[in-house]
């Protein structure tokens, strides 16, 4: 009798899709531990400015990468709070986008 797997009957371009995805999970986790650091090397000056775009994008990419793996699973995520956290945090970039662009404070964003 052979032992059979539950993998043993995915078909093979599935296969093919997980482990690349598998693949480029680990890529992501490389990246991350990279800018991990080298934002916590002492010897490296990083502007504010550039600290906050950094860490937005990481935010949102980390709730994007939450959304597809939600998704994955099936879950119904348009009414899940992973919605407003992309939501809040391209708000947020956005802002930092208008703030270094124009060199003022956005207030009339919050102000209609």
């Amino acid at each position: 009798m052979v032992d059979s797997s539950i993998f043993d009957e995915i078909p093979e371009e599935i296969s093919a899709q997980l482990v690349s995805f598998s693949e480029a999970t680990d890529d992501v986790e490389q990246l991350v531990k990279k800018i991990s650091n080298f934002s916590n090397d002492s010897n490296t000056e990083i502007s504010d400015l550039d600290t906050i775009k950094t860490d937005l994008s990481l935010c949102y990419a980390f709730n994007a990468l939450f959304f597809m793996y939600l998704r994955c699973n099936g879950v119904e995520t348009q009414s899940h709070p992973i919605m407003q956290e992309l939501v809040r945090s391209l708000f947020s970039y956005l802002l930092y986008l208008f703030f270094h662009d124009n060199g003022q404070y956005p207030y009339d964003v919050f102000h209609h």
